[in-house]
This record gives structure tokens, C-alpha cells and sequence, in this order.
């Protein structure tokens, strides 16, 4: 929910998109769900930058392995859930 800028990553989108996109789709959005647009586009490009500094997660955050690549991590979660959905609420396995 932004603009790319250059080199400079993404910007929030201007009031003038935003206006522009209003009258274009004909959504007649009231003065405050634009401004809610406004502040999460600002919130949306915001994160995104800092999303790239991965110093600002801890080191001990149990639910994070630094080890494995996303990808690895996504299919151990993918095993993991077919292996439970394999047992019976029962306990058993037939």
C-alpha cells in the first residue's frame, strides 16, 4: 500500500492517488476511512523498511529458528500438521 520511489523503497501513497483513487472507482469514501488509508499506507511502508533490520528481533524468541531457511521451516510446520491430523482424537493410531 505505497508508491516505489527510485531507489528510495516505497513512499506512502499522496493524497492525490488516494482522491484520484476515490473518484476513479466511484467509492465515495467519507473524509475519515480516507484518512484511515492514509495512516496505513504510512504504517504499511513504514514496516516494510524496517521489516529489512532483522536487528530488532531477540536472539531468544522460542518460535524462531535462525537455523533453517523459511522455506525448510514451512515444511517442517507442513509435516508436523499432516502427522497430527494422521492421529485419531482418540490417542490411537489405527
Amino acid at each position: 500500500m505505497g508508491s516505489r520511489a527510485g531507489m528510495g523503497g516505497l513512499t506512502p501513497i499522496s493524497w492525490l492517488e488516494l482522491q484520484s483513487f476515490n473518484e476513479c472507482g466511484r467509492l465515495e469514501l467519507k473524509a475519515w476511512e480516507l484518512s484511515q488509508l492514509m495512516e496505513m499506507s504510512r504504517s504499511y511502508c513504514h514496516w516494510q523498511a524496517k521489516g529489512g533490520q532483522q536487528s530488532d528481533i531477540a536472539d531468544d524468541v522460542p518460535y524462531i529458528n535462525n537455523e533453517l531457511s523459511a522455506a525448510d521451516y514451512l515444511l517442517r510446520q507442513r509435516d508436523a500438521s499432516a502427522k497430527n491430523a494422521e492421529v485419531p482424537k482418540h490417542g490411537k493410531i489405527e
